[in-house]
């Protein structure tokens, strides 16, 4: 390669570069237009104030009509349309949240991995190894014997078990209107794709309540329709027997993630507050969302200034749950879906 298409090469990864970080700055802005029903497999979006790209010419000497090759001024920034594949777009997300690389526990559980590696001179027929078998005829001196057939040996190796459980619920109270609905399966989805990146195996639960609580599908628990009064005892309480019987903290890596709009009776707070606190000890993370029908929204205890749910654990546990280890909540909209996974999930260590 000539040094001019070394250049040329460093200005386009360079671009590129620019590019992507303005992609990554952008991602809390970006997140509520993704449309998540859409399977074309790539995210597309506009990005502005890019330098442009001063790339050297085709022909070194410059000739060809190409674009200069000088470097003298920086123009205008422009808005730059970028198309992302999915996959690729998910991994910004977790960068430009700064979602953490987890490291799963469940390591005394185990699973085989049947692999064929070394060989044996006994095996099946469908196991043999033609090349390997002429090789030790041609070093017995081209005689035939059983002791030059060799077959593959087959090894069974034990990985840990990498599981993790994501507990959904949402209040599903009267006061809970479909477009906060919208914003906590959103919510949702980008939870439970973070968390498939990080664990082999995910399995989901998902919980609705009003004055009770139970577990219902997954269609269910975004389709049901709103209804009733609230108490958040109830779903904490189910979610905490769910767990204790069928996923085993020593075994499973749990996380429960709870949405309301934040009313609830007076005399309920206690109660939810010392269910949470016993069940804390044995789930990895416990996310909260007091879910706003837009950013600039006022709930009803806001309005009426008496104690919501958010209100009530920030009085416990600090601003957005800073003095507890795994105790995370913020306000959240639509409009505020990076904003709140990075409040809940996005501290650098690791949970």
């Amino acid at each position: 390669m000539s040094t001019w298409e070394g250049e040329y090469y460093k200005d386009v990864y360079r671009y590129l570069d620019k590019v992507k970080g303005k992609v990554v700055e952008s991602v809390p802005q970006i997140l509520p237009y993704v449309d998540l029903e859409s399977d074309v497999g790539y995210v597309e979006t506009e990005i502005g104030d890019i330098e442009p790209a001063w790339f050297k010419p085709a022909d070194p000497g410059g000739s060809s009509g190409g674009a200069s090759s000088s470097r003298g001024g920086r123009g205008k920034g422009k808005v730059v349309k970028v198309r992302i594949p999915m996959e690729v777009f998910k991994q910004i997300v977790w960068e430009g949240l700064k979602l953490p690389k987890l490291v799963p526990k469940g390591k005394d559980s185990y699973v085989d991995e049947i692999r064929l590696e070394g060989y044996t001179d006994k095996g099946p027929q469908n196991r043999l190894d033609l090349e390997k078998t002429l090789f030790e005829i041609i070093k017995s001196g081209g005689f035939m014997h059983e002791q030059v057939f060799r077959y593959r040996d087959i090894r069974i190796k034990k990985n840990p078990v990498s599981s993790a459980v994501v507990v959904f619920a949402r209040d599903k109270s009267g006061s809970i209107s479909d477009h906060m609905v919208s914003t906590m399966r959103v919510a949702s989805w980008w939870i439970g794709e973070w968390l498939s990146d990080n664990y082999p195996h995910v399995a989901r639960v998902y919980i609705l309540h009003d004055e009770e609580a139970v577990e219902v599908d997954r269609d269910t628990f975004f389709s049901a329709e709103s209804n009733g009064g609230t108490v958040i005892s109830s779903f904490l309480l189910l979610s905490k027997n769910i767990l204790e019987e069928r996923y085993p903290f020593h075994e499973w890596n749990r996380y429960v993630v709870y949405f309301s709009d934040g009313d609830d009776w007076h005399e309920d707070f206690s109660v939810s507050l010392s269910i949470l606190e016993e069940m804390s000890k044995e789930i990895n993370l416990f996310a909260y969302g007091q879910v706003q029908e837009s950013r600039d929204s006022f709930s009803l205890s806001s309005v009426l200034h008496y104690d919501s749910f958010l209100s009530v654990l920030t009085q416990k546990y600090g601003e957005k749950g800073n003095k507890s280890e795994n105790i995370r909540f913020s306000t959240l909209s639509i409009k505020t879906i990076g904003d709140w996974l990075r409040a809940c999930f996005g501290q650098e260590e690791q949970r």
